[in-house]
């Protein structure tokens, strides 16, 4: 039986489907695959599928906390008044 690892090669867009169901497959770790937020379309057998980040999904989410923190602070600071 063959196995077929591809790790950390910052390889991105969608995974062949060839791979899905692939028993012997580690491609998730070090990778940026995208995939939905159930995680439904990831390999079924890869050991990184429970863990995995899909794509830009965690940058996405600090980006826009971080972005809503800094429009709540610019409309506080547009009701302080200078005295």
């Amino acid at each position: 039986m063959h196995k077929f690892a591809l790790s950390s090669n910052r390889i991105s867009g969608d995974i062949p489907k060839v791979l899905k169901n692939s028993l012997n497959v580690t491609i998730l770790d070090g990778n940026l695959f995208s995939c939905k937020y159930d995680k439904s379309d990831l390999p079924k057998y890869d050991p990184m599928r429970d863990i995995y980040s899909c794509g830009s999904n965690s940058y996405n989410l600090s980006y826009f906390i971080w972005l809503s923190l800094l429009s709540i602070n610019i409309n506080h600071l547009d009701h302080i008044s200078i005295s």
